[in-house]
């Protein structure tokens, strides 16, 4: 820094002062034809790398050489980036060079003192600076506050029922966990079945209830289970009523038919707690089966001439019991064959009827029932002749049917004329001719 010469006429009073924590100095004379160069303040710090809040010692270290000086001594802050002074420090007259300053943020800083002492002595004068750097703070940050204090543990919300399915002797039953488990963990389930109070435990949502009696119609209801007890009971189940298979008919006899056998058994002592549904006969060789409610039940569509026995098993709603054992062999004959014949009329002025003969092969062992219907070829209905259809019955030991149709007579002389009478389907027979021909022969004259 740069120092200037005194300049007085008499005595020239140099005051040098800097005051801090409170010391002052002694001031002193010179003659005033005493030409001494002011020295430049010196610019110290007691720690040049404090941390943040760490308060220092700014100093003057530059030795003013008489006291008394009126000397103004400034320290300011100055921002690294600006040229400018920032807020005066502190302003210290007397012997005294010490100032007390911390800094609130880290980073680089710069510290400048000046000196003019405005008047005629010998005293510091200029300007000082030093850069320090500012450390972060080791001071730790303030712990985070306590947790707030949980809430006390309660029982759990009661589970959701969702379904119950019987079994044999047992019982599936299904639900939810509840919505809280009352700030405490789930340890486990209880499913309780009414009536009877069977239980079953465990930590899945579907759990099995054993020891239950087949054909009792049950519900049920379910709790949860923490650290502090046990919730309400849900909601109760749908009824449901454990089952087994019912046990094995026993077979009676088998009776040969036309192409069928009529077989015979008698229900199964044990139900397996369920209704019978129903019953089914199986025929073997092929596997033609039948079912119907009770016995005895009818197997159709056998080959005439092939021996068969018979097995029957009974339905619950668990399912099919065992088969049965097999029956007595039995022989069906064949279905007699169906055949339909052509018919012949004269036309007449009026309406007339014309017969259509319907055979079997041999007479029915079993009834026999065999559709038909007319229709048009040459001879249209209804102006030649009167659309019929139906269906014919054989009782048993029968073999011929008819099939009436109406013929429409006129007066106007035609050609000869045809329509059809066509056999559709049959049971208990098997057709072998399906057409016959109406044939029309006109009567009128020319």
């Amino acid at each position: 820094m740069s120092s200037k010469p005194c300049r007085s006429k008499a005595f020239a009073f140099a005051l040098i002062a800097v005051v801090v924590m409170g010391v002052s100095a002694v001031a002193a004379t010179v003659p005033a034809s005493a030409v001494v160069a002011k020295p430049a303040p010196v610019l110290t710090i007691s720690n040049a790398s404090p941390r943040v809040g760490e308060v220092v010692t700014l100093s003057n270290t530059g030795t003013c050489p008489f006291g008394n000086c009126n000397d103004n001594l400034k320290w300011f802050p100055v921002p690294m980036a600006g040229s400018h002074f920032g807020t005066q420090i502190a302003t210290v007259r007397g012997p005294a060079t010490a100032v007390p300053y911390s800094w609130s943020s880290p980073g680089n800083k710069q510290i400048i003192l000046t000196s003019n002492d405005g008047q005629s002595r010998l005293c510091c004068s200029g300007t000082a600076s030093i850069v320090i750097t500012v450390l972060p703070s080791l001071t730790p940050p303030p712990p985070p506050p306590p947790p707030p204090t949980p809430l006390p543990a309660t029982t759990p919300d009661a589970p959701t029922m969702n379904a119950a399915a019987p079994g044999d002797g047992y019982a599936f039953v299904s639900f939810s966990a509840p919505s809280s488990d009352g700030r405490s963990p789930i340890t486990g389930y209880t499913v309780t079945a009414s009536p009877g109070g069977a239980t079953a435990t465990g930590t899945s949502t579907v759990l099995t209830v054993t020891g239950l009696t087949n054909g009792t119609t049950y519900t049920f209801t379910v709790h949860a289970t923490n650290a502090v007890g046990n919730s309400g009971e849900s909601a109760a189940s749908n009824p449901v009523t454990p089952a087994s298979v019912p046990g094995a008919p026993t077979i009676g006899s088998a009776t040969a038919g036309g192409a069928s056998a009529t077989v015979s058994f008698t229900a199964p002592s044990s139900n397996g707690g369920n209704a019978i549904t129903g019953y089914t006969v199986t025929a073997s060789p092929g596997g033609a089966t039948a079912s119907a409610a009770a016995s005895p039940i009818t197997v159709k569509s056998l080959s005439g001439g092939v021996a068969y026995t018979f097995t029957v098993h009974a339905t619950n709603a668990a399912g099919n019991s065992a088969e049965s054992a097999p029956s007595n062999a039995v022989t069906p004959t064949a279905f007699p064959t169906a055949s339909i014949f052509n018919a012949n009329a004269t036309e007449t002025n009026g309406l007339s009827t014309l017969l259509f003969t319907v055979s079997l092969s041999a007479p029915a062992t079993e009834a026999v029932t065999v559709r038909y219907a007319t229709a048009n070829s040459t001879a249209t209905a209804p102006a030649d002749y009167i659309a019929t259809s139906g269906t014919l019955t054989f009782a048993v030991g029968e073999q011929t049917k008819a099939i009436p149709v109406t013929i429409v007579g006129d007066t106007v002389h035609e050609l000869a004329e045809r329509f059809f009478v066509n056999l559709i389907s049959a049971s208990g027979a098997t057709i072998v001719d399906s057409k016959a021909n109406g044939n029309i022969t006109d009567d009128d004259p020319a």
